[in-house]
């Protein structure tokens, strides 16, 4: 008898409570749980958590980053020295309208040497009247002077590859803004619309040489004229 558990008081009492009809769950009760889901721990959230911050991070910097791509474009559209020899060429070799812009002022070189840049003197000559390129020769159809978007240029037209090519000479440094760089020749090249554009870069003056041609295309030319105008125009 001493050594026989005695059931605790407790004990007896859960044991009347969980067999007592009055007290059994209702089934729709039990049944509703199990639709439920379970909260989650604070250790399946911590990795949703990282996730969805990475992805923010990573949004972020991809908006910066198209934000700057545009805000590049931006610059690349608002260069007025670039945007005078596209409309020139329009103009003045392909004969297009540029949105109510005309070129003026339009003389022979000779005359432009005399009155406006007698730095324009080396282009009655240079480059030669057929330029020879791995990609075959251009050749020249029109040498004048003309005023577009307030800036006079030396114009030379060239047929290259059966379609009509401009080069462009006007006083003052060449432009900076850049999308791909052809190393051998310090030329930096665009696109805009339908055309391609590169300038040459040389002490003294800013030349383009702009055509419908892909850059793949118009480099062969622009190589050539590259150095044809850097050893001829005045450095000053």
């Amino acid at each position: 008898m001493e050594n026989q558990e005695v059931d605790p008081l407790g004990t007896t009492l859960k044991r009347a409570f969980e067999r007592a009809p009055g007290l059994q769950p209702r089934p729709e009760f039990i049944a509703g749980l199990t639709t439920l889901r379970p909260l989650p721990t604070a250790v399946s959230r911590t990795p949703r958590f990282r996730a969805t911050r990475w992805l923010t991070i990573a949004a972020t910097f991809l908006l910066v980053g198209i934000g700057g791509y545009w805000s590049f474009e931006a610059r690349l559209s608002a260069d007025p020295l670039r945007e005078a020899a596209i409309g020139d060429h329009r103009y003045c070799a392909l004969g297009l309208t540029t949105n109510g812009k005309e070129a003026t002022g339009i003389t022979s070189l000779a005359e432009a040497v005399s009155r406006y840049e007698p730095g324009f003197r080396v282009l009655e000559d240079e480059p030669g009247d057929e330029i020879p390129t791995s990609d075959g020769p251009a050749r020249v159809l029109n040498r004048h002077s003309c005023v577009f978007g307030g800036r006079r240029f030396a114009h030379i037209i060239l047929d290259y590859r059966h379609t009509s090519v401009s080069l462009i000479v006007t006083r003052g440094a060449a432009t900076r803004w850049s999308i791909h760089r052809i190393a051998a020749h310090e030329m930096t090249t665009a696109r805009w619309n339908d055309l391609t554009v590169m300038s040459i870069r040389t002490a003294g003056y800013a030349v383009f040489v702009v055509g419908g041609l892909p850059a793949s295309e118009l480099s062969p030319l622009a190589g050539a004229l590259s150095a044809d105008l850097r050893r001829v125009l005045p450095k000053e």
